[in-house]
């Protein structure tokens, strides 16, 4: 082969781009090529897949695959070796050493400079090859020289100038804002004497940007008050209108509520509402019910959605409903909501002699399909007679189980006795395999009354709370540490709280950090002649007594959570026996804001009050979350003991929030 530069005159030949074709038909092999005269054995195509055999080219009768594909590529030469080509492509399968697929270089013998090079500007280098202009880094079609921000393409001589709490010079005059006749954006700004950020339109001003002692809006109720404005959290209780509404914000219950002033109202089978209570299964909230003295004593559960509102007919309008499984069974004397469960005793089931408690949630719509814990074949069948739920004690993130048996007299006579069972309950199991045990004495009934769980040390152990009403004539509650789990001996308590003569001590307890200061409090029911409810904070001292008047206060208890907003719990006081107006035994649930001290009288509390005779109220108090979404929980309250014409037992439904 003869290679040759330029064009010789002798030849008229000139260079081209030429490959290798030793079986002479017309393409070349890819890999052999020169840049020559064109001379024989070279061809100026290439894609030869076998250039030892005359009919395997491109165009043959078996044409060539490029090696897998028939696809055929442009190839630009890549002098400089930067990734980037230039000039006429050779359009082959594979090119050779020296070609690239990516072409555009704007200076083929210079490797920095390329499409995917970074530009440096103001060096009259193209660097990048966009063409651009190199003296004008924003692109706003303003040079260096003339921009006096070249790094913004909104800033330019031929800018509008605007007024802006960033303070730039758009135009480039030197003049910013205010100080520029030509800016936009002047406006009127209202007095803020208060400086909360709203003004009121007794003075105003204009000016191109905010000024101080001056506001945007004019919407300030109060400009003497920095906490007044429309960007104000209303708070309750102050008589202030924070937000400026127009409304000034009531704490929660004002006054009395009456149980026929409530959200949704249910009834319709005798003892509905024994039990009432909120939780959530499957990212739903339902109200759960129970009626352990319908159907001869079977005793009934059943649940709906938390949202319904109107009035139900239960068990009929109920989405879940499930019988006892036999006669004086009683399901739903007692339940307790655990995180992913729900617990319902029938303590006096006969069946299998002895009582039982039920783990339901989910869809299971039958008893047979429920985990179960039972109690001794042959004992006294009051095995959970009392539920209560207690905090994680082995580390699966779930409450575990709290089960009394206050007629119990595997130790002594009548002596009851209380078990713990941990989670996550999805087997049967049994009284013997409870993580703790705790056995009262003769007669004690241990379990028949108080019982809750709670850190009332801030240790990170939780405490075992009993109550025994009718124990010395006063009552007594006593409080054992969990520990390390086993049988706890009845004399190892932490503390022992006794009441006095006919108190009552012990008839109801709940736990919970009523006083905001990390430790749960201990408040303590004694419904006995003129009592109610004691409170204990700090390590279970005393440090606050709610009285009754001989209406059974302090026979239920409940620390919903926060009712108003204010972001503490409230207390929850029933006392069934109430009476107001004549309507005997109407019942009340009295509501007291956040923590107290010293001697409370419960009738000066806000409340809510039973609608006629009988209606019992406070006798079944629940937390239903928070249904409507406002931040705030719902209560509700179980009327078991309701009789109207056509109405027997019911659940009421109050909404929380201000104006409950």
């Amino acid at each position: 082969m003869l290679a040759c530069e330029g064009e010789p005159a002798d030849t008229g030949c000139s260079a081209e781009l030429i490959y290798l074709d030793e079986d002479q038909d017309g393409f070349g092999v890819d890999a052999v090529w020169a840049r020559a005269c064109l001379e024989a054995g070279w061809s100026t195509q290439a894609g030869d897949c076998d250039d030892g055999d005359a009919s395997q080219h491109p165009e043959g009768e078996a044409p060539c695959d490029c090696g897998g594909s028939s696809q055929r590529h442009d190839w630009f030469e890549d002098l400089d070796r930067d990734g980037y080509g230039a000039g006429e492509p050779s359009q082959v399968c594979q090119a050779a050493e020296g070609w690239v697929r990516s072409d555009g270089d704007c200076a083929p013998q210079d490797a920095t400079i390329h499409p995917g090079a970074e530009e440096v500007w103001y060096d009259d280098v193209d660097q990048d090859c966009d063409g651009s202009d190199d003296q004008d880094a924003d692109g706003d079609g303003w040079p260096l020289e003339e921009d006096c921000d070249d790094d913004d393409s909104d800033v330019h001589p031929e800018a509008q100038e605007i007024c802006d709490d960033a303070g730039a010079d758009e135009d480039c005059d030197g003049l910013v804002n205010g100080d520029d006749p030509d800016a936009l954006g002047w406006r009127t700004w209202y007095l803020d004497q208060d400086g909360d950020g709203h003004g009121v339109d007794t003075e105003t001003i204009q000016a191109c940007g905010p000024t101080l002692g001056y506001a945007g809006t004019d919407d300030d109720c109060d400009d003497e008050q920095a906490a007044v404005s429309p960007s104000a959290e209303e708070v309750c209780g102050t008589g202030l209108d924070e937000d400026c509404d127009d409304e000034p914000l009531e704490c929660g219950l004002e006054g009395r509520l009456y149980a026929d002033d409530g959200g949704l109202q249910a009834q319709g089978i005798s003892t509905l509402g024994w039990k009432v209570a909120g939780i959530e299964l499957g990212g739903q909230l339902w109200v759960l019910v129970t009626a352990p003295s319908t159907n001869s004593s079977m005793g009934s559960v059943m649940r709906f959605p938390a949202a319904l509102e109107g009035e139900l007919e239960l068990p009929g309008d109920a989405s879940w409903h499930i019988d006892g499984a036999a006669a004086t069974d009683s399901l739903g004397s007692a339940m307790v909501a655990l995180d992913e469960r729900f617990a319902v005793s029938a303590p006096w089931q006969q069946s299998s002699g002895r009582g039982v408690v039920y783990l339901l949630g989910g869809d299971e719509a039958s008893l047979d399909e429920a985990p179960t814990v039972a109690g001794r074949v042959g004992d006294s069948g009051s095995f959970g007679s009392q539920l209560a739920a207690s905090p994680d004690l082995n580390d699966d993130g779930l409450d575990e189980l709290v089960v009394a048996d206050p007629y119990s007299s595997f130790t002594v006579s009548y002596g009851g006795e209380v078990s713990v069972y941990l989670s996550p309950h999805s087997e049967d199991t049994d009284v013997y395999a409870a993580f703790a045990t705790v056995s009262g004495t003769s007669g004690q009934q241990l379990g028949g009354a108080c019982l809750a769980v709670g850190d009332l040390y801030g240790d990170g152990l939780p405490e075992l709370v009993v109550g025994a009403p009718s124990l010395g004539g006063g009552g007594r509650v006593s409080v054992w540490e969990l520990g390390s789990g086993g049988r706890i001996d009845r004399e190892d308590y932490d503390v022992q709280l006794s009441g006095e003569a006919d108190q009552g001590l012990g008839d109801s307890c709940v736990t919970g950090d009523w006083d905001d200061d990390g430790l749960d409090d201990l408040i303590v029911g004694h419904s006995g002649k003129g009592y109610g409810a004691i409170a204990y904070t700090g390590g279970v001292f005393e440090s606050a007594r709610l009285i009754g008047n001989n209406d059974r206060a302090g026979q239920e208890l409940l620390l919903p959570g926060d009712l108003d907003g204010d972001g503490s719990s409230e207390l929850v006081i029933g006392a069934p026996l109430a009476s107001f107006s004549g309507a005997s035994q109407a019942g009340a649930a009295y509501v007291h804001w956040g923590p107290a001290s010293g001697v409370v009288v419960l009738s000066d509390l806000d409340g809510l009050l039973g609608s006629t005779s009988s209606d019992r109220v406070g006798e079944s108090l629940g937390s239903a979350g928070d249904i409507d979404g406002d931040g705030d929980v719902e209560l509700l309250l179980g009327l078991p003991y309701r009789s109207r014409t056509g109405q027997l037992g019911g659940v009421v439904l109050i909404a929380g929030g201000p104006g409950i």
